[in-house]
């Protein structure tokens, strides 16, 4: 099993009930015997460390225990065994997803009928942030081109394989992905850059993205939030707003949420705000004068889900009950720069003042 054998230097993976590949296996151990041995004392130990009966009990033990004291570590030490962790990020979702329910505005019709740039930093943001409104977007016949930025390089190596050979599986997997969602192979670009180094990379995205902006011409561009705590995902959303910034013309820009740990703040803030709250400054807080929109995945969910199912090799690395937390009855973007967002109406129909412009991120 591959999970099995995960991490250890010593192990090498081969295709299963394949006989050759067995043995050609066991010959190249053969024949790098003197390089392979100094490495089986570390490995030898490590396997008794994951695989051994008392580290199986211990294990039992710290999952039931966790349970029974409704998911609290030691009495004073204030730590969260992994099920409290589990439960608590499972109340904090469904309370951010209700909120979004309750506040938010329905724009699924407007957001489905726009011509669509979608920008995932890594391989299966797309999918997982807002596969359901691509695929609500192609079965109308509205175009659609996803650009990944970065080379997903950066997760955790299947065994056997290596940094180059998972890139190629990612690709791979994006483009399974989208043919599941109605996007063929012409409608997606893979910009290759450094998985986990965007930073890096700013002020390149943001001429590359501004470009790709002035010559694609979407209606409306649909991005990762800058309120995400992966940094890659606040980077490519920063070089977003920086490349509409003073544009003639700029698409809308709609920002989905994938690693924010509760994403319906912003609603939460724009309503405060109302009421003259001062709230302190967080990107997790965002912009008050933005927008909240809901588009309905009612009909695409079954598609998102055979989307997701292409990302085999990131599948057994997302905590427990995130993904369930993508597949709810709507998606959920922030509109950070569209007619409606700098000019939302109050009701009886007054308008607020105008919000300036896009604002720069602090990382």
């Amino acid at each position: 099993l591959r999970e099995a054998a995960r991490g250890l230097d010593t192990a090498v993976a081969v295709t299963p009930d394949d006989a050759p590949a067995i043995a050609e296996a066991l010959d190249g151990i053969r024949r790098r015997w003197s390089e392979i041995t100094p490495a089986l004392s570390a490995g030898a130990e490590e396997a008794r460390r994951r695989h051994s009966p008392r580290s199986y009990r211990e294990g039992v033990v710290r999952i039931v225990t966790g349970a029974a004291t409704a998911g609290r570590g030691p009495r004073g030490t204030g730590r969260w065994t992994g099920a409290g962790r589990t439960a608590a990020k499972a109340v904090v979702r469904g309370l951010s997803s209700a909120t979004v329910a309750t506040l938010g505005v329905d724009r699924t019709q407007r957001i489905s009928s726009r011509s669509t740039l979608v920008i995932a930093p890594h391989p299966d943001d797309e999918t997982l942030g807002c596969g359901a409104t691509i695929a609500r977007l192609r079965a109308l016949g509205t175009p659609v081109h996803v650009l990944v930025v970065s080379d997903g390089g950066g997760s955790p190596l299947p065994a056997g394989l290596t940094r180059d050979e998972l890139v190629d599986l990612r690709r791979g997997e994006t483009r399974r992905a989208l043919a599941a969602l109605g996007v063929g192979p012409d409608g997606v670009s893979f910009w290759g850059l450094p998985d986990g180094a965007l930073g890096d990379h700013r002020e390149e995205l943001a001429r590359r993205l501004r470009a790709e902006f002035e010559g694609r011409a979407p209606a409306q561009v649909i991005v990762t939030s800058g309120g995400d705590r992966h940094p890659d995902h606040a980077v490519v959303a920063r070089a977003t707003s920086e490349a509409v910034s003073g544009m003639e013309g700029a698409p809308d820009i709609l920002e989905y949420a994938v690693w924010q740990r509760f994403p319906a703040l912003p609603v939460l803030a724009r309503r405060l705000a109302r009421f003259g709250a001062r709230l302190v400054h967080s990107d997790a807080v965002g912009d008050a004068g933005a927008e909240q929109w809901r588009c309905d995945t009612e009909g695409f969910l079954d598609s998102k889900r055979d989307a997701i199912a292409a990302y085999t090799s990131q599948l057994p690395h997302f905590p427990p009950g995130f993904v369930e937390d993508f597949l709810r009855p709507f998606e959920h973007f922030t509109a950070r720069h569209t007619s409606e967002a700098t000019h939302p109406r109050e009701p009886g129909g007054q308008r607020r003042g105008q919000v300036e412009g896009l604002r720069g991120r602090q990382q």
